[in-house]
């Protein structure tokens, strides 16, 4: 959750108050320049997501390094084509509005939505039709386009 990477995200800065993810995917980039994509955008390069990201690389549980930014509408497109029987139009046109804070931030609730944008939320609930459905969608949506398995 956003949350849990913020968290993430401050307890690395106090344990190396140098450390932000940006100088972490630089290092990376000078140390492995032919697996690592460096950010060609300030969104891709201040996105959240960039730690899980860093994360993974670090683990060799990927072997290439790039944002999830620049990679969320192939993915979301592919996530879509997985579930093209399942869903409909209305419903991909309101998640449609949702991947890029996904691909941003993390994974995110209704409830955290409509914290932000209220209407949003709301449209979310009626296109699926009840919240918790509404919810599945936003987290399968999350594990395939950030951490590119399949939900």
């Amino acid at each position: 959750t956003y949350s849990m990477l913020k968290d993430l995200e401050n307890k690395l800065k106090m344990a190396n108050n140098h450390f932000t993810s940006k100088q972490l995917w630089n290092s990376y980039a000078i140390l492995n320049p032919n697996s690592v994509r460096r950010s060609s955008t300030k969104e891709e390069s201040d996105a959240l997501t960039n730690i899980i990201q860093l994360v993974r690389f670090a683990l060799r549980q990927i072997e290439r390094l790039d944002s999830v930014v620049s990679t969320s509408k192939q993915y979301f497109n592919l996530w879509l084509g997985q579930n093209q029987r399942e869903i409909t139009d209305k419903q991909r046109e309101v998640i449609s509005r949702i991947v890029d804070y996904i691909a941003s931030n993390g994974a995110c609730t209704i409830k955290e939505i409509r914290e932000d944008d209220a209407t949003q939320a709301a449209q979310m609930i009626r296109a699926f039709g009840n919240m918790q459905k509404a919810n599945e969608a936003l987290q399968s949506l999350y594990t395939f386009v950030v951490l590119r398995k399949a939900a």
